[in-house]
């Protein structure tokens, strides 16, 4: 099924730096919700390197 799925999913992909507004954003709301989830800190600006 998520093989039949995937021309569908509207994937892009970008380098962490591109997107780091939005990675950030994602890691603030599972934080928010329960910050063990990622260790309960934001990455480092070693992600973003990538």
């Amino acid at each position: 099924m998520l093989a039949q799925a995937i021309p569908f999913a509207n994937i892009n992909v970008l380098a962490a730096h591109v997107a780091r507004t939005e990675i950030e954003a994602l890691y603030q709301a599972l934080i928010a919700a329960d910050a063990g989830i990622i260790g309960g800190a934001l990455p480092d600006d070693g992600l973003y390197a990538v």
